[in-house]
């Protein structure tokens, strides 16, 4: 009755951006397993699991400083569509390497424009990488009851399963988790980023 002259506004819209990228990643698989043997890691969001210091932006392999330009050109396709008004480079990038129930806790990137994922090996139980939404925990008292269908513009959460080369970009101030890897036998190996401008 009311529809023809009612609208809809979609605001505060979050976009992830995602595509696959053309690398050579057995080449990036071999860099990465090599870095877990010298580097002893750290402990950020991981709370279990192997995460390497920050890499070395200026010495990188060939096949390391592709991948960095291309991250770099997609975040800026991303970023016109965001309408961000400077170019964006690569401020820091690490590897993950998450074993059998491996995760990350929930966090935020909160000095980067963006931020992001390039998956190296995963498979669909290896997990998912889940964004929150900022009104997660105040949607769960009677809004989540009442969904007849889960969608984008009614989720408290919101997970991505990625694939071998998907690169996924979002803004650094989307709460983001990483889910358990339930794959017993293959390693989650990713590099994760941050972007500024």
């Amino acid at each position: 009755m009311h529809k023809q002259n009612s609208i809809t506004l979609d605001i505060f819209k979050f976009q992830v951006y995602q595509t696959i990228l053309k690398v050579d990643v057995d080449k990036i698989k071999k860099f990465c397993s090599s870095l877990k043997k010298k580097d002893k890691g750290r402990n950020l969001s991981n709370l279990t699991g192997w995460q390497s210091q920050d890499l070395d932006l200026f010495n990188l392999p060939d096949y390391m400083k592709k991948l960095k330009e291309l991250i770099e050109s997609h975040a800026n396709d991303y970023g016109k569509d965001m309408h961000i008004s400077k170019p964006l480079t690569l401020a820091n990038m690490w590897i993950n390497i998450n074993e059998y129930k491996d995760s990350n806790s929930p966090h935020i990137h909160p000095y980067s424009v963006f931020s992001g994922s390039f998956y190296i090996d995963v498979t669909e139980d290896s997990g998912g990488i889940k964004f929150w939404n900022p009104s997660h925990e105040t949607m769960g008292y009677a809004f989540n009851d009442n969904i007849s269908k889960y969608e984008q513009t009614n989720c408290s959460t919101w997970t991505v399963v990625p694939m071998t080369s998907m690169l996924i970009l979002f803004p650094g101030y989307i709460k983001h988790s990483v889910e358990p890897n339930m794959n017993k036998k293959l390693k989650r190996i990713s590099i994760s980023f941050n972007l500024v401008t």
